[in-house]
């Protein structure tokens, strides 16, 4: 994974290519079209060459758009209007099957895809958000063979105070700790995650702010993160178990932060030796330069499980606007190591549930062992 152009063209985002490059475009005319002084002083025939830039660039990008993605989108735009067929019923996501305890052996080989350790991930990460859901913070089931560390909660983010982070000691395996980050869940939080203008990381002895050079993240995001980052650290730097092995899991918002979390883990934390996280659902977290400090990092690896069909992963878009610099757009790139699967719910909200990515994982999981099988026979 890296900033390079191919990445940023991959086909499920050159929608978003487009329209990025429209609204670059047009904001500059628009300032133009809406400062009366401007517009009195700009010629006549300007004007009109100014109109026809616009209908002409508007035009050639709606037809590209279309042509090039209509096959793309069609069955979600169409399952958003229906809404119809398969509709995920909330309280399965709270019933699914419970996996089996998180073992030594399950964290041995930290630079592996492990489908039984994403679904690990995406179990916990379904206990947590059914938690806030419930709002009963006493309920909360653990994943078997886990004792609960630490919870944390962003006050600022979390409007009615919910547990954002969930820390989780293991049973078999005590050299490893588990964290845990939900996704959105209240109108308030959706109002961070739209807050994409992109800040330094400073924790990442990133001060600058070249878009391109420096390492920069969503603000929204961190600042989610920044709120609990002091105790999350504490914590990590203090565990009495030393060294340490991190598995980190997040979904939608909570892929974000977890993203943020990896990167960090690795750069402060001097007792963590090996940091494996598993997201799911995940937008865009960064600049490219954060891309690229992700693949760099020897300890960690990321794992973004992504249903082609969910349009979360699809934002922010690769080319941002920029609406007090118009001519400086927001460039953002993806993390990780990608792993695609494609599930229509006929809804956004479906295509985006913890349950339409666990199936998958289960899918994932029983065709990892059918191959073992097979594999031993053969032998």
């Amino acid at each position: 994974m890296g900033t390079d152009l191919l990445d940023i063209l991959k086909f499920e985002d050159l929608l978003m290519v487009v329209l990025g490059f429209t609204a670059v475009i047009f904001l500059p005319y628009l300032h133009i079209i809406t400062n009366r002084k401007i517009r009195e002083s700009t010629p006549r025939w300007m004007k009109w060459m100014i109109f026809g830039e616009l209908a002409a660039g508007l035009l050639l990008m709606t037809g590209f758009t279309y042509f090039l993605v209509v096959g793309k989108v069609q069955d979600t735009v169409l399952g958003l209007i229906t809404n119809s067929n398969e509709r995920i019923d909330s309280n399965r996501v709270i019933n699914m099957p419970i996996p089996r305890p998180l073992t030594e052996q399950d964290t041995a080989d930290f630079t592996r895809w492990d489908p039984a350790l994403g679904r690990w991930c995406m179990d916990g990460i379904i206990r947590l958000e059914a938690n806030v859901t419930t709002h009963k913070d006493k309920d909360l089931e653990l994943p078997p063979g886990t004792k609960l560390v630490k919870m944390f909660t962003d006050e600022g983010f979390a409007s009615r105070g919910d547990a954002f982070i969930m820390v989780l000691s293991i049973d078999e395996n005590p050299h490893t700790l588990a964290i845990i980050c939900r996704g959105t869940n209240s109108n308030t939080e959706w109002l961070e995650d739209i807050e994409y203008d992109l800040t330094p990381a400073a924790f990442l002895g990133y001060t600058g702010d070249d878009y391109y050079k420096d390492v920069m993240l969503h603000t929204g995001f961190l600042k989610v993160y920044l709120n609990m980052r002091n105790g999350v650290m504490d914590l990590v730097k203090n565990y009495p178990v030393k060294p340490l092995n991190v598995v980190v899991a997040g979904h939608s918002s909570g892929a974000a932060v977890a993203a943020i979390l990896s990167a960090d883990l690795d750069k402060n934390a001097p007792d963590v030796d090996n940091i494996v996280a598993y997201i799911f659902g995940c937008p865009r977290v960064g600049n490219g330069a954060f891309s690229n400090y992700i693949d760099t990092m020897k300890n960690v690896v990321l794992h973004r499980v992504n249903n082609t069909s969910d349009i979360v992963p699809q934002f922010p878009i690769p080319i941002a606007p920029n609406l007090k610099k118009p001519e400086n757009p927001f460039p953002y790139s993806h993390v990780g190591d990608i792993h695609d699967f494609k599930s229509n719910r006929h809804s956004f909200n479906a295509n985006h549930y913890l349950s339409t990515y666990a199936d998958w994982l289960d899918k994932a999981m029983k065709e990892a062992n059918e191959r073992i099988k097979d594999s031993t026979d053969n032998n």
